[in-house]
């Protein structure tokens, strides 16, 4: 780039009030001007120091981000549940079931430890009950 007064002669100050005298005006204006070789060393290596920083930044917001999700995890899962047993106005229960044949229906009643029936079903046919075959002398009657 072409330097105006490039003879070196002058200090930085002395070129301002060369300028300041022989010009006919001035004015704020932001402009582009071409770095140094030092200047682009600098940048550099200030860019390096700022990927270094961002990099250790980074690793404690993991760090942050996974501390908080181990500790929302089990609140989500609990207001899950409640959503679900507020919705459906049942809440999922593990416990004791007894079943309870009903031959004269032919249901099968699932009842809780409390006695409350939860749950009743059609027979399986492996849980009816056999007929019974009584014995008449040489013939079986069928009852």
């Amino acid at each position: 780039m072409k330097h105006f007064l490039a003879n070196g002669e002058h200090t930085p100050d002395e070129i301002r009030q060369i300028l300041e005298d022989n010009s006919d005006g001035w004015e704020k204006k932001t402009y582009t001007r071409q770095l140094t070789a030092e200047e682009i060393t600098d940048l550099k290596d200030s860019n390096a120091t700022i990927d270094i920083e961002q990099a250790r930044l980074t690793e404690v917001l993991n760090e942050a981000k996974r501390v908080y999700k181990d500790a929302m995890s089990p609140l989500i899962e609990e207001k899950k549940e409640a959503l679900k047993a507020i919705r459906t106005k049942h809440r999922e229960v593990t416990g004791t079931v007894y079943k309870l044949p009903n031959y004269e229906s032919g249901m099968m009643e699932l009842v809780d430890e409390t006695g409350e029936i939860i749950e009743t079903r059609r027979l399986l046919p492996n849980e009816k009950q056999g007929r019974m075959f009584i014995m008449d002398g040489a013939r079986a009657v069928n009852q």
